[in-house]
């Protein structure tokens, strides 16, 4: 199943197009993609350009800021993260304006929406929390030569800093103070379950979780030590915290933020994809088991991202597969969470290289590149996306008629029960193939089709001819909006197979 979200029993809803595109880069190809609000107001986007600059993109206007080059594109990985310090405080006065801060192996900078700060620079007050000095008097500057850097949190009211086997840590309330006498700090990893490097950092519910390729640990219980320096007339502050091993086996392996889902968080690995929760993993990529390992993570690095659609959240993971035609191409494995568990294929017509999402009231909105543009997914009705569908091979078996399963039929009728949710003067239609198989006798395969009348819903019979033990229908479809309730087939049993 391509392009059609099970939104509940009885409602197979097609998928829409992606927007017209609110960023074209001017020439160099977007490499990575984060969204955030700074101001409250305007929703933003900033665009990784591979020349090392980074475009900030109003979504509301399309204006476009350029921050020039403040980070190092490194192939084929390209290192980067973009978090949100604090928003703008109610006032905007000095030391109430908000920001992100950037943080790539170029080093770390601050930036409001108009005032740029890189290292060695002295930070903005509301990164510090209008700290000017630090633990022993000296001005504080932004900091350099920090490890990585790969990936950044902000847990605890403290700016966390990931590199390869490396995290630093700032000061409390100071994402510009890094100095171990202010309640900075940083640790190295120690042991053999860290193979390659740590990938990512995510918070939820109490834990700052450390993602390695093949590990995951979790930081807890921060506290403060101080000491008096009495000669000097100082105040030394300590963090202490515990970081505990959850996993010595499930890690993220790749170098891109995992799946958040509520409280929990995917991880997307050579073996799967798992869910964590709390402090344990549940795998739950069981049914798309041959659909992942035909992965592909070269072209670029596969990523992960929720979305409100048709009203609904799911969770995309973008990546380059082979489908079941043999086709490898772009495309996207949505997952409609872990009550449900259904997994199926989304695509947007465009080979898309990175998805993020951004989240306002709680309604999360996809995005997505394709290097050259950025996009809206799912966001208006689309002629041009197919809608595929194939059922298994039906037998009729049932608990009451488990003879049916070993009979040969001749298949009838087949009834379309469907909705046009459109509003354009052509109503929907549906093109498809019926296939037979089994029982000693010739099959075969007989093409059809369904059309509804625009803006109802209806019940539309087709006849067939085939026979044979099993049947199944390859449906497809251009048009832009609808809704599938279910189908219906109808047979006459002939006589039992081999009697």
């Amino acid at each position: 199943m391509e392009n059609l979200f099970p939104i509940g029993p009885g409602n197979l809803r097609a998928a829409y197009g992606p927007s017209a595109a609110l960023y074209t880069t001017p020439g160099p190809t977007i490499r990575r993609i984060f969204f955030t609000n700074i101001d409250g107001v305007n929703p933003l986007g900033f665009m990784a350009l591979d020349d090392g600059t980074i475009d900030q993109v109003n979504l509301n206007n399309g204006a476009v800021t350029s921050l020039g080059p403040v980070w190092t594109p490194v192939a084929p990985h390209y290192w980067l993260d973009i978090k949100l310090w604090q928003p703008n405080q109610f006032g905007n006065v000095a030391g109430q304006h908000g920001g992100v801060v950037i943080g790539s192996p170029k080093g770390l900078y601050a930036w409001d929406g108009a005032t740029l700060t890189g290292p060695g620079q002295q930070p903005p007050l509301w990164l510090t929390n209008n700290q000017t000095v630090d633990s022993t008097g000296a001005p504080l500057v932004m900091p350099s030569g920090l490890a990585g850097i790969y990936a950044l949190e902000i847990y605890k009211n403290r700016l966390w800093v990931m590199g390869q086997t490396v995290i630093n840590f700032s000061a409390p309330a100071n994402g510009g103070d890094f100095s171990s006498g202010s309640g900075g700090g940083a640790f190295p990893y120690y042991g053999d379950q860290l193979t390659v490097s740590y990938t990512d950092l995510q918070h939820s519910a109490g834990f700052l979780y450390v993602f390695g390729d093949s590990m995951t640990d979790g930081i807890t219980d921060i506290s403060l030590a101080q000491t008096q320096i009495q000669l000097a007339n100082l105040t030394l502050v300590q963090t202490q915290f515990t970081n505990n091993n959850i996993d010595p086996q499930i890690g993220q392996r790749f170098f891109r933020p995992i799946g958040k889902w509520e409280t929990m968080f995917a991880v997307w690995n050579g073996a799967g994809i798992y869910l964590l929760q709390g402090q344990s993993y549940a795998w739950a990529s069981q049914k798309i088991v041959n659909l992942l390992r035909s992965l592909d993570p070269l072209p670029f690095e596969p990523t992960v991202a929720v979305g409100h659609v048709h009203g609904v959240k799911w969770m995309f993971f973008n990546g380059t597969f082979t489908d079941i035609w043999g086709v490898k191409r772009s495309m996207m494995l949505a997952w409609s969470g872990p009550q449900t568990q259904k997994w199926f294929v989304v695509s947007q017509g465009k080979n898309l290289t990175e998805i993020s999402s951004y989240e306002q009231n709680s309604i999360i909105t996809p995005y997505g590149t394709d290097g050259t543009s950025l996009y809206q997914l799912f966001a208006q009705p689309d002629p041009s996306l197919p809608k595929l569908l194939a059922t298994k091979a039906y037998t009729a078996s049932t608990v009451l008629t488990q003879m049916s399963a070993l009979t040969v039929k001749s298949w009838k009728r087949l009834y379309l029960e469907w909705m046009d949710n459109g509003t354009g003067p052509d109503g929907p239609s549906i093109t498809a193939t019926q296939s037979t198989a089994d029982g000693g006798i010739v099959n075969g395969r007989e093409d059809i089709g369904f059309s509804l009348a625009p803006g109802t819903l209806g019940i539309t019979p087709h006849p067939t001819f085939g026979a044979g033990i099993s049947s199944w229908v390859d449906f497809k479809s251009l048009s832009p909006d609808f809704t599938i309730a279910r189908l219906a087939i109808t047979f006459d049993e002939r006589t039992l197979y081999g009697a």
